[in-house]
């Protein structure tokens, strides 16, 4: 939860990437497969798993 409530750590988004994209992000990180650097959505992991999603 302290990565949550820290506002630094907050970005605004669209309902789409929060819906989706910000989701499988914080499972990947849940499953320690991504840091925390990577649940940012201009991260490489998050861009290049937009773009998957958009195929």
């Amino acid at each position: 939860m302290i990565k949550f409530w820290n506002a630094k750590r907050w970005q605004p988004t669209c309902c789409w990437h929060h819906d989706v994209v910000k989701q499988q992000l914080e499972r990947m990180y849940e499953r320690g497969e991504i840091t925390v650097d990577d649940l940012w959505l201009n991260s490489d992991v998050a861009v290049r798993l937009t773009l998957e999603l958009m195929g």
